[in-house]
């Protein structure tokens, strides 16, 4: 072959996997191959389209291990609308609110806070939150979230390092290699690597003996791999340094796009949660460790007699032979603290923290990688921390605003929200420091007390964290409190959610609707509020609330919610139910053009005959009797049987015989 020929073969050659591989990319798009992992999916209320975050996004992170994400129902238009101020939350099962779901995240708190103080403003919160996933997705979404306009990111990132999904120490991991990861979370939106990653899946599958494993037990247990991780490892040191670089890909991705970013340490349970896994320093002699066992049980029997001073004597000394022990600095930080000295016990139980071997609560140092990231342009940090310790006794946080290890209490999250706000006030964010001086005057009362939670999500979470806490790896013997043993029917409500039979949504429609028929329309009212607070582009809510605040004559209450309805989707129920309170209250001439727009709707036979009678009704009433008297005659030639209509056109034919 001449070279022109000899080019254009080599040509061709190499073409050909390239031409094959977009032939086989093309089908698989053509054929909807594999779920769609884009970080938004669409739905329509009314005449608009909203975007809310797709649960099966999760694929991106969790090709291994099955789960169910609960994803926030945070719904929103695209383009913004003009003087929207948008929020969107990053992070794993704290943003998302587990365990009462999004209804107690603190990005809940924060959107009513900041509602609350700018009730003019157009506010949005977008809960992004995910559980078991760690700062790889936080960098990951980040990517995607610059393009729906957003004027500040939040991210809360940091426990889940190494057991979240591809943390260096998870089963859903590829290796730890961070480049191996980085790629494949660019390539997985091509659909030819989705298959060749479900074919590798597959096989590695069939060859682990332990693949069941992967499927049962909780979801913690599901993606570790039992792996203990030493403070002086290799590989804790692997996943700091990929949690370092993970941070300064999101702030880069913010930075570039001209976002604020807030980042905040990590906050977790250290005065009353014990250590998972303590084990000894490596190369320590047998000796020792017989030494270490004997006054570490010597220390715990002095402990159970009352004798703290010889307890605590003890826990040093097995302190001294073996500095690396997470328990021994525990029971020093509990001998310490029974005795008063509050700073001092305050250390060892943070080093009790971070010296624990089963890394489920991110250790100082990740705090403290958090803290340097925060310190660049247009990245600010938030110090939770230390605003959760101000609120602990002593100034050591632990049950008082954390369930178990991390997750926090209701009050926890709110204290949360609060930061970041106050963060958003110092920096001007949302509105000018003047503007805040001056609106932000709400207090924190008022707010707590308007939080949006119910009996049952609070039971619901009850239920949750004693299922959490009596496996592994806690393991303890909780007994069932009676509030836990659910019957009846709000108790089949509770469980329904619990156990994933049913959705956040209809849950709280279920117990608003069982509070309806047992007479309770207090507790049915609230449940129709929180789900306006969550939900507030679903009308149906607006709408039943509305009906209960007019059955109990709360005409103020009714008008306010029915008014908002109509912001989010006009209704002939919302236009009936304002006529009708302003024919209560004696205003026929203010209920004429309401009953005039539910008329002029697009109803049933049975409504439009209702509207009819009403707006003929109010026509009467302001001595427009004509005008009446036909829309009655009219509303009856539609339907001869109705009653009213014919005993009010009656009655004005009297009165003008008269």
């Amino acid at each position: 072959m001449n070279d022109a020929k000899k080019r254009t073969f080599f040509i061709i050659t190499i073409a050909v996997p390239f031409v094959a591989l977009a032939v086989l990319e093309v089908g698989l798009r053509i054929f909807h191959y594999g779920p769609n992992i884009s970080l938004f999916v669409t739905e329509e209320f009314g005449d608009r389209t909203y975007h809310v975050m797709n649960p099966d996004v999760k694929f991106r992170y969790f090709s291994r291990v099955d789960f169910s994400p609960n994803t926030s129902p945070d719904y929103f238009l695209v383009p913004k609308p003009k003087g929207t101020f948008r929020i969107f939350c990053l992070g794993g099962s704290t943003t998302i609110g587990f365990p009462y779901g999004p209804v107690g995240s603190f990005g809940s708190f924060l959107r009513d806070r900041l509602k609350a103080i700018f009730p003019d403003q157009q506010i949005e919160v977008i809960n992004l939150g995910m559980t078991a996933t760690n700062s790889y997705t936080a960098a990951d979404l980040a990517r995607d979230v610059v393009n729906y306009e957003p004027d500040l990111i939040i991210d809360y990132d940091g426990h889940n390092e190494f057991y979240g999904a591809l943390g260096i120490s998870s089963n859903e991991s590829l290796g730890g290699s961070r480049f191996l990861t980085d790629l494949s979370l660019h390539l997985e939106h091509f659909k030819t690597f989705l298959l060749m990653r479900s074919i590798v899946d597959a096989v590695m599958s069939f060859f682990k003996s332990d693949n069941a494993q992967v499927q049962s037990g909780t979801l913690m247990e599901r993606l570790s791999e039992g792996q203990y991780v030493p403070i002086s490892s290799p590989i804790y040191r692997r996943a700091l340094e990929i949690f370092k670089a993970n941070l300064e890909d999101l702030k880069q991705t913010c930075q570039s796009h001209h976002i604020p970013l807030i980042l905040s340490p990590q906050v977790s349970n250290v005065r009353d949660e014990p250590p998972f896994v303590s084990k000894y320093r490596q190369g320590l002699s047998r000796a020792s460790k017989e030494q270490f066992i004997a006054l570490f049980d010597k220390g715990r029997t002095n402990w159970e007699r009352g004798n703290i001073d010889s307890a605590l004597v003890d826990f040093l000394a097995a302190e001294s032979l073996d500095s690396t022990r997470a328990d021994a600095h525990y029971w020093v930080a509990r001998s310490l603290d029974s005795l008063g000295r509050k700073q001092d016990a305050k250390r060892e139980y943070i080093t009790a923290r971070d010296f624990d071997e089963l890394r489920f609560r991110a250790s100082s140092d990740f705090n403290e990688a958090i803290k340097d990231a925060a310190a660049d342009t247009n990245v600010f940090f938030a110090p939770l921390e230390e605003m959760m310790s101000k609120q602990s006794p002593d100034g050591i946080i632990g049950n008082n605003l954390i369930l178990e290890h991390l997750h926090p209490r209701l009050k926890g999250s709110f204290i949360m929200a609060k930061e970041y706000a106050r963060i958003m006030r110092d920096h001007g964010l949302l509105a000018t420091p003047q503007e805040w001086a001056h609106c932000d005057t709400i207090a924190d009362a008022t707010l707590w007390n308007d939080r949006p939670t119910t009996t049952l999500d609070l039971l619901a979470a009850e239920i949750r964290i004693h299922r959490l806490t009596s496996d592994w790896p806690f393991k303890r013997p909780t007994p069932v409190k009676d509030s836990l043993l659910l019957a009846g029917p709000l108790g089949t409500i509770v469980n329904s959610l619990v156990d994933a039979q049913t959705t956040w949504e209809r849950a709280h429609v279920a117990a608003a609707e069982y509070y309806t028929r047992s007479g309770d329309l207090a507790a049915a009212a609230k449940e129709y509020r929180v789900l306006i607070d969550q939900l507030h582009y679903n009308n149906s809510a607006y709408l039943e609330l509305g009906q209960i605040y007019t059955t109990q004559k709360n005409y103020e209450m009714a008008t306010d919610v029915l008014t908002r309805s109509l912001d989010v989707e006009p209704s002939y129920e919302a236009y009936e139910m304002l006529g009708t309170i302003q024919l209560a209250e004696s205003h026929p001439d203010r209920a004429i053009p309401l009953f005039e727009k539910s008329f002029s709707f697009n109803s049933s036979p049975d409504q439009h005959t209702t509207a009819g009678f009403l707006l003929a009704l109010a026509k009467a009433k302001v001595g427009r009797i004509d005008e009446a008297k036909s829309l009655l005659q009219e509303m009856l030639s539609l339907n001869p049987t109705l009653n009213n209509a014919r005993s009010l056109l009656n009655s004005l034919n009297s009165l003008h015989r008269k």
